[in-house]
């Protein structure tokens, strides 16, 4: 419970900065965000890329699309590293969709599994995504290998890849990329707006009180946004 002159005041049961784990203010432009990449995903094989600065809230709408996912897509969800190669990634990507991995040191040997793989899906009108978050921290032979999934695979794979603003120009860079620009949708994340930051501010202390008395003016909004 929030502290007692505190809670008294405001009228308050908890603190409203105390966030739950699963909370997730879904705005209108993050809605339709969300929306497009469950059409794109389920209906179109570009490669999608969601880019924004640090704090944009890449991560916790990696987190939201997921836990709307359909039962019936497989998925895999790789935290990117500096220090991945190629083969590493592609071994992982397998491993979570449960294709066959042992004693498969190759890369184009794990490609070929995972073609084989999404050709069944694809004869079963299943979907594959692969969800990819700080994507811009992979090397330009990760990204190349990814880039080429995605202009080979079948109509199963989805590819999404979440990171920061230089990644857009890392993938443009690409051959694959280059002589195939139809392929890549990208979707810049902005700030929360004031207008946002209110709804939000309004939201928490509804939910744990009486929104009319949120103790920010229109000064602090403006403070808090900047």
């Amino acid at each position: 419970p929030a502290d007692g002159g505190y809670a008294s005041y405001y009228g308050l049961s908890e603190d409203p900065f105390a966030r739950q784990e699963g909370d997730f203010f879904v705005t209108a432009k993050i809605e339709k965000l969300l929306g497009l990449l469950d059409y794109i995903t389920h209906f179109s094989q570009k490669l999608v890329v969601v880019h924004g600065p640090p704090g944009s809230g890449k991560t916790s709408i990696l987190d939201y699309f997921v836990e709307r996912l359909d039962e019936t897509d497989s998925c895999c969800r790789i935290e990117a590293l500096a220090l991945d190669t190629e083969t590493q990634v592609l071994r992982e990507i397998n491993r979570q969709l449960g294709v066959e991995n042992e004693d498969t040191k190759d890369y184009t040997q794990l490609a070929e599994h995972l073609k084989d793989y999404l050709l069944d899906l694809a004869a079963d009108s299943a979907n594959c995504l692969i969800l990819v978050d700080n994507a811009h921290l992979f090397n330009k032979p990760v990204l190349k290998a990814l880039c080429e999934l995605a202009a080979d695979a079948c109509s199963a794979l989805h590819i999404v890849l979440l990171g920061q603003d230089a990644l857009v120009a890392e993938l443009k860079a690409i051959d694959t990329l280059k002589n195939n620009e139809q392929l890549l949708y990208t979707h810049r994340l902005e700030p929360f707006s004031v207008v946002e930051i209110k709804q939000y501010l309004g939201e928490l202390f509804a939910s744990v009180g009486d929104a009319d008395k949120i103790p920010f003016t229109d000064q602090d909004y403006l403070e808090i946004h900047q």
